[in-house]
């Protein structure tokens, strides 16, 4: 659920430590924006993608050394804008009315221009010029874009997937929406416009299944708590996300979260073969995974730590560049990530 649903993460946490313990939650990962009291604690987070940032005031008496509450504020979302749109307080082109194209003016912050710091700037220089040649590195090419919408197949996930099978010589793959951070256009890919997509340091992880296990692993991935997923090996048909789902209390604790959402309506392999529900399969994903991100915490619980192979190094941005050295040319028309004639995610009405 949303951080300030009654279920979501940061309501619980407020509710369950109290005012008396916190003084303020400053929190992210969620992407939504916060700036409100949730149990008389104030809470900000920034929304997505460094656009936002918010101030909590504290005021402290001297004498007790505690803050005041009565004299708490919250001040937000504010933009991170070197320059704003005039007659507004943002630089977001999508909050401009169709057809509007006003002109950008310096933006100001309490009455300051905001401008550049030069000991910042001084600072990151040296860093910048020391890895250059390795940001600047042309790895290969895609001919097709590599987009990523958040909500439905995405041709950079299918890649990721796609180099995680292989690279863990596993059966199936999966990639949660949110570890790929941007899309990419078409032309040369560049070492750091992988390190853009995937800034995280994510590692390959295999976990042996048995497929009654394999159909929950995706069944929980495909609730839509997270957006789509990536993956490959694998044909799924899923309720389309904008539609209600049934859903079941599988960690038995009396409530029905987002991710309890059953949307699988078939998995399949890529071949069309059903799964077996007692065969045991290979599945590489992110370790952040399987290590309980995205709520696959209940389901990674219930796994025998001998089931996962944790032993594979390198960083997955690192496996997806070198595969593209490798190919030199992907995505191309008569080779695409998505199909559209075969779509790796059958969405059903």
């Amino acid at each position: 659920m949303g951080s300030c649903s009654a279920e979501g993460e940061i309501s619980k946490l407020a509710a369950g430590l109290g005012s008396d313990l916190l003084d303020g939650i400053v929190s992210g990962h969620t992407h939504q924006p916060i700036h409100h009291f949730i149990s008389e604690i104030p809470v900000v987070q920034g929304e997505a993608y460094n656009q936002y940032f918010n101030i909590i005031y504290l005021t402290l008496d001297r004498r007790s050394r505690k803050v005041i509450p009565a004299l708490t504020q919250i001040e937000g979302l504010i933009p991170i804008c070197e320059k704003v749109f005039k007659g507004t307080n943002h630089c977001d082109v999508k909050r401009l009315a169709p057809g509007d194209s006003p002109a950008m003016v310096q933006a100001s912050f309490h009455g300051e221009s905001i401008t550049p710091s030069t000991e910042v700037e001084a600072w990151l220089d040296p860093i910048r010029k020391s890895t250059e040649h390795f940001r600047n590195e042309v790895l290969g090419e895609t001919i097709l874009p590599l987009t990523h919408p958040r909500d439905r197949e995405s041709p950079f996930a299918n890649l990721i997937a796609d180099v995680l099978r292989e690279k863990g010589h596993a059966d199936f793959a999966l990639v949660n929406s949110g570890g790929i951070r941007t899309s990419l256009d078409a032309g040369p890919i560049t070492y750091d416009g992988i390190f853009r997509a995937l800034p995280f340091d994510n590692l390959l992880r295999v976990v042996e299944l048995k497929g009654s296990d394999v159909k929950l692993l995706y069944r929980i991935a495909t609730s839509g708590a997270h957006g789509a997923i990536g993956l490959s090996g694998l044909s799924l048909k899923v309720r389309a996300l904008d539609l209600p789902a049934e859903k079941t209390d599988l960690d038995l604790n009396g409530t029905l979260d987002s991710w309890e959402s059953n949307r699988l309506v078939e998995i399949r392999t890529a071949a069309g073969e059903v799964i077996d529900d007692d065969k045991r399969y290979r599945v590489a994903t992110f370790d952040f995974l399987i290590n309980g991100g995205d709520d696959l915490s209940w389901f990674m619980k219930r796994v025998r730590e001998k089931d996962v192979n944790r032993s594979m190094s390198g960083y997955c941005r690192d496996l997806v560049s070198d595969h593209i050295r490798k190919q030199k040319k992907i995505n191309t028309p008569d080779q695409p990530l998505m199909d559209p004639k075969h779509p790796r995610i059958e969405w059903v009405r």
